[in-house]
């Protein structure tokens, strides 16, 4: 049984039923990849945020929104809440431009957890966490790991993994000959520091993006055949990741957007990964030693069978017929109350 909203849902031109949602935030583009899926089946999915380093095509579109900083009031950007059946935040912090209006609001609110926001570190940012949590009807979470920093809350939670833009064409470049990327933001969180004493005394030079809170930290104490280079935007990522033939990922032990992206690309990527248990069919990779660097940097085979992995298992038409569905059940649930 599918639940409809009288007040918001519309019919288009064929008669269907559409939802309306709006996107808060967009970590990792994960917001855009969503709507931009969502429209596609006649939902009404707008998307505010605020750019950065995540910056995507398409802000021209008339359903993404643009705001100065992540605390603007959403009324600056001539959104009215009570317009839309469900609001999904991205990233705790998304749920502040709210502002008080969040315990007046009659409408459901999902939080999308995507990392660092289940994790405070500090007494003020605790006190925060549990004000805007209180708020949430549903807990998304986007990487296996967060399960464990989220477990306790009593609310439903749900594992929808990251979604990967299949339509994007990738450049075909000439590959660097003895240059590997290790594709990660420079913050101790990611453990990249564990790379080091493996990659010091190969003869291959590792790139790595000059970005993140402790990048001065690791600029410290990277070995001399790592160089950093220059962030770049996220338009520009997939003209980076094809100039290489190997790429290595995080050493969190989990899967991100960052090794989705190089996978996709069907380019090998190396990363400790312990949650194959989350899905259907384990992933197809072998653990970072020297030698795997040095076999899987010629062998794309390992790169097509991961990137087959991809499209089956982070696919954003496959995850949106799941979102579609849990926004069913969360209306259907919130006209019950």
């Amino acid at each position: 049984e599918r639940y409809v909203s009288n007040k918001h849902n519309h019919k288009n031109s064929s008669g269907r039923i559409t939802m309306r949602i709006l996107h808060i935030g967009n970590v990792a583009s994960v917001g855009y990849n969503l709507c931009k899926e969502l429209r596609k089946k006649n939902i009404k999915a707008d998307l505010v945020y605020r750019p950065r380093s995540s910056i995507v095509s398409g802000t021209d579109e008339e359903w993404i929104h643009l705001t100065k900083n992540r605390f603007q009031s959403l009324r600056l950007c001539d959104i009215n809440l009570k317009d839309y059946d469900i609001i999904h935040c991205h990233y705790l912090i998304s749920l502040l431009s709210l502002g008080l209006r969040i315990r007046n609001l009659k409408i459901p609110v999902i939080l999308h957890c995507h990392g660092s926001d289940t994790r405070p570190n500090n007494f003020a940012y605790k006190i925060i966490q549990k004000l805007v949590l209180t708020q949430s009807n549903t807990l998304l979470y986007s990487t296996p790991d967060l399960l464990l920093n989220i477990t306790k809350l009593q609310k439903e939670k749900i594992y929808l993994q990251n979604p990967v833009d299949l339509t994007k064409e990738i450049p075909i470049n000439k590959k660097y000959n003895n240059r590997i990327l290790i594709f990660s933001k420079l913050e101790k969180i990611k453990r990249i520091e564990r790379l080091f004493p493996i990659i010091k005394n190969l003869n291959y030079s590792f790139d790595i993006l000059y970005v993140g809170k402790d990048k001065e930290y690791y600029k410290r104490i990277a070995p001399k055949n790592v160089y950093f280079i220059k962030p770049i935007l996220h338009d520009k990522v997939f003209d980076l990741l094809t100039k290489y033939k190997l790429i290595i990922g995080q050493q969190t032990g989990t899967i991100c957007v960052s090794e989705l992206e190089s996978m996709s690309c069907k380019i090998p990527t190396l990363f400790p990964f312990k949650y194959s248990h989350f899905y259907k069919k384990p992933l197809p990779m072998k653990e970072i030693t020297e030698k795997n660097i040095k076999e899987s940097f010629n062998n794309p085979h390992l790169g097509e069978l991961q990137s087959e992995w991809v499209k089956e298992f982070h696919n954003p038409e496959k995850l949106c017929e799941r979102l579609v569905r849990i926004y069913h059940n969360i209306l259907k649930q919130h006209s019950l109350k």
